[in-house]
């Protein structure tokens, strides 16, 4: 008996030694924190190329349970996803990185009873109002489908959502497609929407209202 005590004693430390060793990062993220990445597709490069950074994709995280992270994010639909399954599309070569809202982060420290009035509101606006919304290919601000419901690429869904509670709000820009004009006009298909407002997830690391927080590491979530 003392020896099944000791073993148990002994694998309950080394547990909670992972925990501790690996997790760190994890426990840091908070709802409302943008995780951004080089998504691993070819048209992902030209975006990366397009747009003069090494993020393709974003996402949003929506919860937090003891490390264990939830985010959301525009790929095929609007849908929830788990952090280890949203980073497995994560090109190898470069490392996701978290960034945060200034607004968010003074909101965390001086009111933490308001930030978690907002992260639950995060997830009601979320499931009331953008989730299995579909993902708009055109890349149009204010795209709709037959049933005239919103269609959301990843950056523009992430804008939309977050500013439901960002103020100032984070505004679209003219969107740019001279680098790679000709994979954009067979893409298009001659419809290349040049100087049309839009955002990228390279709009969030040149944002006033963002800052980087750190990059990730491999997560074993």
């Amino acid at each position: 008996m003392y020896l099944f005590k000791k073993i148990i004693l002994i694998v309950s430390i080394l547990i909670n030694f992972m925990v501790v060793a690996t997790e760190p990062k994890l426990l840091e993220m908070r709802p409302g924190d943008l995780i951004l990445m080089s998504y691993n597709c070819f048209g992902c490069l030209i975006i990366e190329n397009e747009t003069r950074s090494k993020y393709s994709h974003v996402g949003v995280v929506l919860t937090n349970r003891g490390g264990k992270i939830t985010l959301a994010q525009s790929v095929g639909n609007v849908h929830q996803v788990k952090l280890k399954k949203f980073l497995k599309k994560s090109r190898i070569k470069t490392k996701p990185a978290l960034y945060r809202s200034y607004q968010l982060d003074e909101l965390y420290i001086n009111h933490p009873e308001k930030f978690e009035e907002f992260a639950e509101n995060l997830n009601s606006v979320f499931w009331k109002s953008y989730n299995g919304l579909e993902f708009d290919h055109q890349y149009l601000w204010d795209n709709v489908d037959q049933s005239g419901k919103e269609k959301l690429y990843c950056a523009e869904f992430i804008t939309k959502l977050l500013n439901h509670f960002l103020w100032p709000k984070m505004l679209p820009l003219p969107m740019r497609f001279d680098r790679n004009f000709d994979f954009w006009d067979r893409y298009f298909r001659g419809n290349v929407p040049s100087e049309q407002d839009g955002v990228s997830p390279a709009s969030f690391t040149r944002s006033a209202l963002f800052f980087k927080v750190f990059d990730l590491d491999e997560i074993k979530d």
